[in-house]
């Protein structure tokens, strides 16, 4: 047989820009593993707000994986492929727990997600196939060379990167952001939740499968205590929220503050003190991020948001930042208000019947047989004092509450058969007492 390194032919370290050694290109190359990560978690954790702990899940079917079809002598790139689709079903699979489970807010998620991860940990762990405690270890790696390893990650990398360029710049980042914000009102303005959350699932366990893979054919194997370790994405989500969640520089900014500092140090010192006080430094920059930096930022990624607030504070960089006047009106005022005439009612509907809806908590009767109509163009207020029903009837109007006896009909039509985020096409909507 040739010798391997005519069957994969190999560049030097120093063909690549910004790389000088060895043992600086193994540094970026570890760094970028987790930039990917960052990235491929930046899509429920940033875009959609769910504080998932169980993406470590999907990492390890990229790595076990891979390793499994190096050592049967299958083919990487289809297996990988295979693999990928596994992972967006596998998280499809967690979403609708999720929904199942009935799940709302970064906690409950947070600790359904890490109990998934922990079982399949416990699992991996004591299985033979997996090498149960000690893990697997590829027998043969193709020798693509460091730089080759490189480029290859460079690669997965910018396909995290395009995929949240995607959704960022797409209606589906608008929907998955307005379920971080307010998930009852982004189902009454037509968000289909469940099928949102699948989605941002699935494209994430993806891209979790393809870093994971990478990661046991860098290692040359893999091990429940490394391919399922919950602490390094606890350390990514940390840093994901550093450098700005849901946002396109974020997971990039987070990184580098996060292990730049750590990777600098290590590259120009060999001591392991050095390398301690790095990482306790790191985080202490973190916690001042998140305390002082990060709520002045808005929605803006650390990175631009530094800029933004070092130019707020530069008076030549500050002229022309500020919000335009409103446009003057026809007696030069600046403060006139047009008022826009109702819209014409959708021609066929018919009236908005609400016929004897009841509703109660426990012992408490908050709605007792409640009766009216509205017409078509007709403009009907609810009066009464606090606690008398009237927010319980719009969240029953709206979908969001189910009446314990009565009707709600629109046109003849049986609201209570049809899908919150249905009854935003039919013209039923609703505002909130929130920002």
């Amino acid at each position: 047989r040739p010798p391997r390194s005519t069957l994969f032919p190999t560049r030097r370290s120093s063909d690549l820009p910004l790389i000088t050694s060895a043992s600086l290109l193994s540094i970026a190359t570890t760094d970028l593993i987790f930039v990917q990560l960052a990235y491929a978690w930046n899509l429920v954790g940033g875009f959609l707000g769910e504080l998932s702990l169980g993406h470590m899940i999907f990492w390890a079917m990229g790595s076990f994986g891979v390793v499994l079809a190096i050592n049967h002598g299958l083919p990487v790139p289809a297996v990988l492929a295979g693999l990928v689709l596994a992972g967006a079903a596998a998280g499809v699979g967690m979403a609708l727990a999720i929904r199942l489970a009935r799940l709302e807010g970064l906690l409950y998620v947070a600790i359904f997600t890490l109990i998934l991860g922990e079982i399949c940990a416990s699992v991996a762990s004591n299985w033979p196939p997996l090498g149960a405690s000690t893990g697997i270890v590829a027998v043969r790696l193709p020798g693509i060379g460091p730089t080759g390893q490189y480029e290859l990650l460079a690669g997965a990398v910018v396909v995290a990167v395009a995929a949240n360029v995607w959704v960022a710049l797409t209606r589906r980042g608008l929907r998955w952001q307005a379920i971080r914000d307010d998930a009852p009102a982004a189902a009454t303005a037509g968000v289909r939740i469940t099928r949102e959350r699948a989605g941002a699932y699935a494209l994430s366990a993806a891209l979790c499968v393809l870093g994971g893979a990478f990661q046991g054919y860098y290692t040359g194997g893999a091990s429940a205590t490394v391919s399922l370790d919950v602490s390094v994405l606890i350390t990514v989500s940390l840093a994901v929220f550093v450098g700005g969640p849901g946002t396109l520089l974020g997971p990039l900014a987070g990184a580098l503050v996060i292990y730049g500092l750590g990777s600098v140090v290590t590259s120009v010192s060999t001591s392991v003190d050095a390398s301690l006080y790095a990482q306790v430094a790191e985080f202490a920059v973190a916690l001042i991020a998140l305390r002082l930096l990060v709520p002045r930022l808005g929605n803006r990624d650390l990175l631009s948001g530094i800029g933004w607030l070092l130019a707020s504070r530069v008076p030549g960089l500050r002229r022309g930042r500020g919000a335009q006047p409103a446009p003057a009106g026809p007696a030069g005022r600046a403060d006139q208000v047009t008022l826009l005439p109702p819209a014409s009612p959708p021609a066929g509907r018919g009236p908005l019947v609400i016929d004897g809806v009841q509703k109660a908590f426990g012992q408490v009767a908050v709605l007792r047989g409640v009766s009216f109509q509205v017409e078509p163009g007709q403009v009907v207020g609810l009066l009464g004092a606090n606690g008398a029903g009237k927010s319980t009837l719009c969240n029953i109007l709206s979908g969001l509450l189910r009446p314990d006896q009565g009707a709600v009909l629109l046109g003849g039509a049986d609201l209570a058969r049809i899908p919150v985020a249905e009854r935003s096409r039919l013209g039923v909507g609703r505002s909130f007492q929130t920002p």
